[in-house]
């Protein structure tokens, strides 16, 4: 039905097909075979408990939140998900030292607004900025018509950058990590990943749609 290789994407819609057949088999002869294999594929296979997982399907255009048994659930989780990537984005200092500018001392102030001006000050953080920005896009993402199954879902995202930038750099991370049973393997990769370079070999996408770049990493 596919390879041990093929992305995480494919292998988990094939999955839950596969499962669906399964529970159809009424041979009570079959029962306990047909209870073994059903359990091992719900602990292989799942995308509520394991972040990658879902995050990789939730970002491949061609199935979202498409084969998930509990929309509301899995959506729950992709919206936490994303957030927690968000604040650890957040959390990467940023070295500025070239352009800092020394501002004089704020100036003190007698009046009411200006002794509690903690109370007057709308601003947000950088992590609630994202995280808030990140679930707009999440809603925008779903509106949308998944693609079809034979297209390349980094492409989607090329095309869709600019609506959604946030969710795009995510799946440029998380759809350019290749199919694995260890999660602790799939974080690696992923790590390995976020400077946004896209292995022609280990891409997620169509290989034979990707072009090679300069600063293109060949295996």
């Amino acid at each position: 039905m596919c390879r041990a290789d093929e992305p995480i994407s494919i292998q988990f819609p094939i999955a839950r097909a596969l499962t669906a057949d399964i529970h159809a088999i009424g041979d009570p002869d079959l029962q306990q075979v047909r209870d073994s294999i059903l359990r091992l594929l719900e602990e292989k296979f799942n995308v509520k408990n394991e972040k990658i997982h879902g995050l990789v399907i939730f970002l491949d255009p061609r199935f979202k939140d498409r084969i998930a048994s509990n929309k509301i659930e899995f959506n729950a989780n992709m919206t936490s998900w994303i957030q927690e990537e968000c604040e650890q984005e957040a959390d990467v200092p940023i070295n500025n030292n070239d352009s800092e500018i020394n501002s004089p001392p704020p100036k003190r102030s007698n009046s009411f607004s200006g002794r509690h001006s903690q109370l007057f000050n709308d601003e947000i953080g950088v992590e609630e900025e994202r995280a808030c920005n990140a679930i707009i896009e999440m809603k925008a993402y779903c509106k949308v018509k998944c693609v079809d199954p034979e297209e390349d879902p980094l492409e989607f995202w090329k095309e869709n950058e600019r609506m959604c930038p946030i969710l795009a750099k995510l799946a440029r991370i998380f759809l350019s990590a290749p199919a694995t049973s260890q999660p602790s393997e799939q974080l690696f990769l992923i790590a390995r990943d976020v400077g946004n370079i896209i292995d022609i070999n280990r891409s997620m996408a169509l290989h034979n749609v990707i072009k090679p770049t300069p600063g293109m990493v060949k295996m």
